[in-house]
């Protein structure tokens, strides 16, 4: 490869995970800002890939793994609430669980703070089991992207699949619990 040409999608998702960072790097010598332009493209396509088919290792490299040395990049990828619909459609618990695990509040949160509340009651008392369909199916479509909890609420609205509530049920907790503290302090 030459040191301009940026990296397609699929070089992206086929590349050993352990050689990403020498391709990326090589891609960047004597970049244009178009070049620059197209390889956030065309990382967030893999990436987004990457999360539908659960390829973990790949994920945390986008996430985790880019931050050295691309940390812009990395950062953009861990807030594209996009590809943690990916994941929630292709029913990658895993990978949902390892994005929202690097996320900060803030991008974990998003405006949905009474929503991730309801959910989390909803999914700790095993007799209402039941009605968390029914809440997912009033949830309405202007809220549907605001943030990584609504993204996942919308797979699970369209899957009938709660799995990703339990899963996401330890974040939920503990970023409540920092939230009400924080009005507390208020």
């Amino acid at each position: 490869m030459s040191a301009s040409k940026v990296p397609s999608v699929d070089d992206l998702l086929v590349e050993p995970v352990a050689s990403l960072p020498n391709l990326l790097s090589q891609s960047l010598v004597d970049s244009s800002q178009a070049a620059r332009r197209a390889l956030g493209l065309n990382l967030q396509r893999a990436y987004r890939k990457a999360c539908y088919q659960g390829d973990l290792a790949r994920v945390d490299y986008f996430v985790s793994g880019m931050r050295e040395h691309f940390p812009g990049e990395a950062s953009q990828l861990l807030t594209d609430k996009k590809a943690i619909s990916w994941a929630a459609y292709g029913k990658q618990v895993e990978v949902v669980r390892l994005i929202c695990s690097k996320q900060n509040d803030a991008d974990f949160f998003g405006y949905d703070y009474d929503l991730a509340l309801a959910l989390f009651t909803l999914a700790s008392e095993q007799k209402h089991r039941a009605l968390l369909f029914d809440t997912l199916l009033d949830y309405g479509p202007d809220d549907a992207f605001s943030s990584s909890l609504s993204v996942v609420c919308q797979a699970v609205k369209q899957s009938g699949e709660t799995e990703f509530v339990r899963v996401l049920e330890p974040f939920l907790g503990a970023a409540i619990d920092r939230q009400v503290s924080r009005q507390i302090m208020e």
